[in-house]
Parts: C-alpha cells; sequence; structure tokens
C-alpha cells in the first residue's frame, strides 16, 4: 500500500528552512484548538436558535417554525488559513499550514439511478424514479437532506451527516431484497413518494440515529421514535396503497431497530401491528409491490430463527412470489459431502435433504446461472424448512441441533444480498452455536466425531466476524472451545488420527467464501495446526513398520 506525501512545516520568512519538532509540535497544536473552537462555535450557534426562540414559534408538532432560526443551521464551511485579526499573536506562523480541514469527511457523490422502476403492482405507484428524487437547495448535500431536515425538524447538518454515513445503510437493511439487486437504493428512489410519508422519514431517521449511537437509546432517538409511532396512527386508516406500503416499510425498520437493539419485547409489538396490517392489506384485496411483500416474509423468517418469534407468514401467503416449482428451478447435481456421511445416523434425514440442497445452491450461485430472485426463492425454501426443523433437531441431540445453525449460516451467505443487508444474522447464529458447543463439547456425543465438532467450531468462529467489524473481538466462548478442542487434539496425536480430522474438518463439509484461507485468524488454530502436523519421530518410525 503506497504511503501518504510526507507534509513538510517551513518558515514564512525562510523558504526551505524547516520547523524544528518542538515548532511543528505548536503548530499542529495551534491548529487543533483553532478548529476546536470552531465546533465550539457551531454548537453555541446551534443552542442559541433555542434559546432565542419563544413559545409561540413552535408548531404543534413541537418543530421549530420556518424562519424563527437565529443562525444559519449549516454555517458555510470556511478555511484554515485566517488573517492576523482572528488568530491573535499566533497568527503569523498560521501561513506556514497547508489548506487541510480536520472536520471534513471523504466526498460522497449520489448519482442519479438510469435503471428502469420496479413493475409495481397498483398503477398509483407507476411513478419515475427520476421525478421522485428532489434536486439539493444545497451544494454538497444529499439530496434528501432538505426535505428529511424540514418534515423531522432536525438539523440539515445533522440529516446529512446521516445519510452520508453507514447507519444509512443500516437504517435500510430490513427493506433490501433481492429484487433490488439492479436498482439504486442508495437514493432511495425504490420508495415512491417517500418524501411525502412522515412515518416512513421518522421511522428513517430514528433507525439511522440509533445505529449510529452503536444501538443504544438517547432522549433524540426516543423522540424520532414517538414521532414515529404518532404518524403511522394516523396513516393505517387511510386506504391508499402506495401509503400503506411506506407505512408497512416503517414497521419494518423499527422492527430491525428493535431487535439490533435488544428491546425484544418492543420487536414482538412491533411484528404484532405489521401482522395486523397485513391482514388488512389481504382483507381489502389491494396489491402490494413484490419487494414489499418480499421483506415482509424475510422480517418474519428471520424472526423466527433468530429470536424465536412466533412465525405468522410462509410461502402460501405469498402466491405472488413463491409461485413456482423450486425443483424445476435448478437442476444441478445436489450430493451429500462426504464428511456428513459417517455421521449421519445422528443427524436429522430432513436436515441431510437441506445440507444436499446448499450444496446444489453454491454451485448455482458459482455458476452464476440464475438470477437473484430465482436464486433468493431457493433459500427462501431452504432456510423455512432449517427453521422448522429446530424442535425436531433438539429432540435428536446437540450434535443435529449444531449441524442445523450451521447449515442455517451457510445457506444465509449464499445470498449476497442477505450478506450485505443482514450480517448481523449469521453473528447471532454463531452466537446460538457456540452456546450449545461449550455446553456439550465434552459430552459423550462427540465421541468419535471431532472433524465435525471441529467444522462446526471453524464455521460458527467464522461467521461470528460476518458482520464485517474487523475489530469486533471474537466471541469468548469460542476462545473457551478452541482451548478445549486442543486439549481434544492431543488423544488425536497420540491415535495418530489428527491429520486426517483435520483435512476432513477443512474439506469434508459446507464453506462460505475464503473461509478456509482465512483459517489462522481464528484464535489458536495456527496452534492446532502446527500440533497436529509436529508427529513424533518415534511414532512416525513405528508406523512405516
Amino acid at each position: 500500500m503506497p504511503k501518504s506525501p510526507k507534509i513538510h512545516f517551513v518558515h514564512e520568512n525562510e523558504p526551505g528552512t524547516p520547523l524544528d519538532p518542538t515548532q511543528v509540535r505548536a503548530l499542529r497544536s495551534h491548529v487543533r484548538q483553532v478548529n476546536l473552537e470552531r465546533s465550539q462555535q457551531r454548537t453555541t450557534q446551534r443552542m442559541e436558535n433555542f434559546r432565542s426562540l419563544s413559545i409561540d414559534d413552535f408548531s404543534e408538532n413541537g418543530e421549530i417554525r420556518p424562519g424563527k432560526r437565529r443562525f444559519a443551521s449549516r454555517p458555510e464551511p470556511t478555511t484554515t488559513s485566517q488573517g492576523p485579526s482572528e488568530l491573535g499573536d499566533e497568527a503569523p506562523i498560521q501561513h506556514a499550514v497547508p489548506q487541510l480541514d480536520f472536520n471534513t469527511r471523504p466526498e460522497q457523490s449520489v448519482t442519479a439511478s438510469s435503471r428502469s422502476s420496479f413493475p409495481l403492482s397498483d398503477s398509483s405507484h407507476s411513478v419515475s424514479r427520476e421525478r421522485n428524487r428532489p434536486a439539493s437547495t444545497t451544494p454538497g448535500l444529499h439530496p434528501y437532506t432538505s426535505n428529511i431536515s424540514a418534515v423531522t425538524g432536525l438539523d440539515e447538518g445533522r440529516v446529512d451527516q446521516l445519510l452520508t454515513s453507514y447507519a444509512f445503510q443500516m437504517a435500510l437493511d430490513p427493506l433490501i431484497t433481492a429484487e433490488h439487486d439492479e436498482c439504486d437504493v442508495a437514493c432511495l428512489s425504490t420508495f415512491p413518494d417517500l418524501l411525502g410519508n412522515p412515518a416512513f422519514l421518522f421511522a428513517l431517521v430514528y433507525s439511522m440515529v440509533l445505529s449510529s449511537n452503536a444501538w443504544r437509546c438517547s432522549n433524540e432517538s426516543l423522540h424520532l421514535k414517538g414521532r414515529a409511532i404518532e404518524c403511522l396512527h394516523q396513516a393505517l386508516p387511510q386506504d391508499n396503497t402506495t401509503l400503506r406500503a411506506l407505512s408497512i416499510c416503517a414497521i419494518l425498520m423499527l422492527c430491525h431497530a428493535a431487535s439490533r437493539s435488544g428491546e425484544y419485547t418492543e420487536y414482538a409489538a412491533h411484528s404484532e401491528g405489521l401482522y395486523h396490517l397485513m391482514q388488512v392489506w389481504r382483507t381489502s384485496g389491494s396489491a402490494l409491490p413484490s419487494d414489499v411483500l418480499r421483506a415482509v416474509f424475510w422480517h418474519d423468517l428471520t424472526g423466527a430463527g433468530i429470536f424465536g418469534a412466533l412465525r405468522r407468514f410462509s410461502e402460501v401467503d405469498f402466491p405472488s412470489l413463491f409461485n413456482q416449482s423450486l425443483d424445476r428451478t435448478y437442476t444441478v447435481q445436489q450430493d451429500l459431502p462426504f464428511g456428513f456421511v459417517s455421521h449421519e445416523e445422528v443427524i436429522h434425514h430432513d436436515l441431510l435433504s437441506c445440507l444436499k440442497e446448499i450444496t446444489g445452491l453454491q454451485k448455482i450461485v458459482a455458476m452464476n446461472s440464475l438470477e437473484s430472485v430465482a436464486l433468493d426463492d431457493i433459500r427462501a425454501s431452504i432456510v423455512s424448512r432449517l427453521v422448522v426443523l429446530q424442535q425436531a433437531c433438539e429432540s435428536l441431540g446437540p450434535v443435529s441441533e449444531c449441524c442445523r445453525l450451521a447449515a442455517y449460516i451457510v445457506c444465509h451467505l449464499c445470498s449476497k444480498t442477505a450478506c450485505a443487508h443482514a450480517p448481523h444474522v449469521p453473528v447471532r447464529l454463531s452466537e446460538k452455536l457456540a452456546h450449545v458447543l461449550q455446553d456439550t463439547i465434552r459430552d459423550a456425543a462427540w465421541h468419535l466425531r471431532h472433524d465435525l465438532l471441529l467444522w462446526l467450531v471453524f464455521v460458527g468462529a467464522s461467521a461470528s466476524r460476518c458482520d464485517g467489524d474487523l475489530f469486533r473481538p471474537l466471541n469468548p466462548q469460542y476462545r473457551h472451545i478452541m482451548e478445549v478442542v486442543l486439549q481434544l487434539a492431543v488423544t488425536w496425536v497420540k491415535r495418530r488420527e489428527g491429520e486426517l480430522v483435520l483435512q476432513s474438518a477443512k474439506a469434508g463439509f459446507l464453506y462460505s467464501g475464503d473461509w478456509v484461507a482465512q483459517r489462522h485468524l481464528i484464535p489458536n488454530w495456527t496452534e492446532l495446526e502446527r500440533m497436529v502436523s509436529e508427529t513424533p519421530h518415534s511414532d512416525k518410525e513405528s508406523h512405516d513398520r
């Protein structure tokens, strides 16, 4: 990776003469102080906006009336080069500072989507995406900043910061499905008329604020959530397909935020509301966009598989989505990986069928022979059965249940859409897998099943970082499990079966992406391979005889 060019500070009056280390430190300190003062000035201006207002300056919704702010909501950017009258005695040295703004973030441009619209179910939804996208009123801002700021009452700078951060994608994750594979989701053009729907916008901003705060609640996020729920109550009685679709999207975002923040009671309440809204949709006989229906289906299925929530829908409830026989969709050969063959008697027979289908699904993905929606239909069928099999696998024993969880992880990662927009799912599954392994790893159920055990540890530890956070520490349970595995490996080495166990674990089962190549990132895995490979010389000679 190329190094960035080194910056040299020189005297103003003696060009070419570098500053000594003390002067450089003083200069950097001065620049930090100037930037800090500017940041404090902007904060003070925001506070003055409120201190200078009376109660008559607020609307009935608690928002500041237009034109009542004392200062501009987003001050014009200033450069670091300022005159002596602004910087005082240290101004002469300021000319040596390069034109750097330490408060700016990388420029992010949002380009309009040139792709065609989704085939929407209702004619009222056939709106041009280009017409849905407003022009930015302020240069450099996200095109939706001004509109969202006007509806929610948040400062434009705050809204723009959220829209250009990773929090924006995380807020939209529950709405993105395989049907958005060819769409420009970044500019929100996939959701018609959203700028006129306060419930959607409040739910979006609430989810962004919550995710930017590591999914911890604050007064700001609680206020936004309350406003989103109020707007939903106002919108639900209206019989409008577009409005109803956006209300469903708003509830999905609220459910997602509740699940990520650990508020499972709240998650259940929002899911109950979503179910009743879907019942109203069924009764009315109106058609909803297929991407919204698919998002509802995956929300319901994932909630049942991850949180143990009550499952309310199935493929039968969405005939417009799953109306084809999956047996005719793909014809690749489905073989059970050889690592599972010697353990078939302790794995549920229906789970073995799922494992074969996951193998076939991986082959299809590798050949790139099906569209993303068709692949999603296949994955939906497999995951639905994996969720249903939970009780049967638990009754059969820990080996079968652990294999079910590992199969769920690998199947989820077959979809690039699921990987990108539901990265928390394999992480949660790896936590459940670690819990079962830690409780049973020394049980007789794992006797003579060391290759299967090692594969399960490998899958769980690899999936624990699937959310893309490289700085996330590995689940402590897997560290403890790997320590136990190292103790068990001593016995494998004595029996001269360690190499066979290791090779079977790395090649005889199901894997995702480049997991095998990155196996040494798992704590103690390198030590395990070293221990297995260092067979005593005397043992080798006796084995040769």
